[in-house]
């Protein structure tokens, strides 16, 4: 099971070296959830890149040559592997001020064969409150593909409506809106947001049943409403 951990937001314009830090920022508390394994960089051309926030700008600007990256978002590609236990893919679009698309980051967890559920689990729960401490999104979420599909399709909403996965996070004005019984692990993020991990029993996931229930319950507390488009805001 290929598991993702995902934010978005609306526009936000940031410059390459803004970005540069986040993204440091972001992949040093990688390497922190994986017990320090996750320690070796590459590009998606498998180019070595090292953790600083100056050489991290400069490949932000040689991979987006395009005149409307500063609009659109400017794209990444990284990734690091833990032999015989995962590989990790970090994706971003990000710094861009579009109205429509909005900014996303998505990292792909893909488990090998000695990767424990638990462990997995773990490692997906840091990462989002890495997430969203380091790039303050507007939510976010722990999903793979039969969570995404069956919120989808039971819960009627578009690919790119917020939702609730195996775990959520909630930007501040979303948060406000969780209703106070609503069951889960809560731990609350620098930015006055909130990461809920959905109870399961003796840890690791929760079923895909439970994650679209709660989903429709956040969904009918408002929690989980879209941002205005065309957007107007970063976060709710």
């Amino acid at each position: 099971m290929d598991l993702t951990v995902r934010g978005f937001w609306g526009p936000r314009k940031e410059a390459p070296l803004g970005l540069a830090g986040r993204l440091e920022g972001f992949l040093r508390r990688l390497q922190e959830s994986s017990g320090g394994t996750l320690i070796d960089w590459h590009t998606a051309e498998d180019g070595d890149i090292a953790l600083d926030s100056e050489v991290l700008a400069d490949y932000i600007v040689a991979a987006n040559p395009e005149s409307d990256a500063e609009h659109m978002g400017y794209t990444t590609s990284l990734w690091a592997q833990q032999a015989g236990v995962m590989r990790v893919e970090v994706s971003t679009t990000v710094g861009g001020t579009a109205e429509y698309t909005g900014n996303r980051i998505v990292v792909t967890v893909q488990p090998a064969g000695d990767a424990s559920p638990a462990g997995l689990a773990g490692m997906a729960w840091s990462a989002l409150v890495a997430l969203a401490e380091e790039w303050e999104p507007d939510w976010g979420d722990v999903s793979d593909e039969v969570t995404r599909k069956a919120v989808q399709t039971s819960n009627g909403i578009r690919r790119s409506d917020p939702r609730c996965g195996y775990a959520v996070y909630l930007s501040s004005g979303r948060r406000a809106l969780v209703p106070a019984d609503f069951p889960g692990d809560r731990t609350p993020t620098q930015d006055d947001g909130l990461v809920i991990v959905l109870p399961a029993a003796g840890g690791g996931f929760v079923t895909v049943e439970d994650v679209v229930s709660l989903d429709a319950r956040l969904r009918r507390a408002g929690a989980l409403d879209k941002l205005p488009v065309p957007m107007n805001r970063s976060r709710w």
